[in-house]
């Protein structure tokens, strides 16, 4: 998280500059001021102390946030359990050791961990609007009874004549979808689906892909490039109007001891001598 909080333009430039200042002070003092060693690298060592509270603060605050969020997850997991039926024995565990073919026991309110297909049961619904979006509960059912609703949905339009199709939430479906929840009902499932390969795990590991930011971070960025911007324009606008004065005060010294021109003093007994 301090290299995560490190990696931003404005520090960077910082670091940059503290280094570049504290060389080039170290340097000027040991050529022209040697007395001055002591104290030449004090305004570049200032830009990183204040370099490493802002990494230091940010990145702690970063890691206190984070240890909240995975005590609060680690409660929350730790009282989830299922009934399943594995190799003819029926045990209680946690949704993330479920296998491929485990047959998991379905209860009103229960959270789906897993992708499955419905094996038996008696009206039940699941609510998928954390998936899909769509309010409406939809209705869950074995393969074999949703295939017999199916050819009685088809046989009645065909007698009707419609030909708009049939809408699906007319019809049962056999899939259970990872991340929905059971509205009603009770019956068994059976794992196709777990970890990574499930549909809330796919959703999941794009969200870890990828980097949002909320537009508050984003306008900070913003007004933190404009400000190195102008700061880096107005330190070279600086280093050339130093280095012009650099140039004329040599050419002026050089004047005086090629020509052996003295500068006039202003007091009136130095100028009458």
């Amino acid at each position: 998280m301090l290299w995560q909080a490190l990696d931003d333009l404005m520090l960077k430039l910082l670091i940059v500059c503290s280094i570049v200042s504290i060389t080039a002070e170290m340097l000027l003092a040991w050529q022209s001021e040697p007395c001055n060693l002591a104290i030449a690298w004090i305004d570049g060592f200032a830009i990183m102390v204040a370099v490493i509270l802002v990494s230091g603060v940010g990145s702690y605050v970063d890691y206190r946030k984070e240890i909240r969020f995975v005590e609060k997850r680690n409660a929350s997991n730790a009282v989830k359990r299922v009934n399943v039926c594995r190799n003819g024995e029926v045990k209680e565990m946690h949704p993330k050791l479920l296998h491929v073919g485990d047959i998991v026991q379905i209860t009103y309110g229960m959270s789906i961990p897993v992708d499955g297909l419905v094996i038996s049961g008696s009206q039940i619904s699941a609510d998928e609007s954390a998936m899909t979006g769509e309010s409406d509960e939809l209705r869950k059912a074995p393969q074999a009874e949703c295939m017999e609703r199916l050819e009685e949905s088809l046989k009645q339009q065909r007698a009707t004549q419609k030909v708009h199709g049939v809408r699906k939430h007319e019809l049962p479906s056999p899939i259970l979808q990872s991340g929905t929840s059971i509205a009603q009902g009770e019956g068994t499932f059976l794992c196709l689906m777990v970890g990574e390969s499930s549909c809330l795990g796919q959703i999941l590991a794009q969200m870890e892909k990828r980097d949002e930011k909320t537009p508050l971070q984003e306008k900070l960025e913003e007004m933190a490039e404009d400000i190195g911007k102008l700061g880096t324009i107005f330190a070279i606008l600086t280093f050339h109007v130093l280095m012009i004065r650099f140039i004329f005060e040599g050419l002026y010294k050089k004047h005086i001891n090629l020509f052996g021109v003295v500068p006039m003093k202003t007091t009136t007994n130095a100028y009458k001598k």
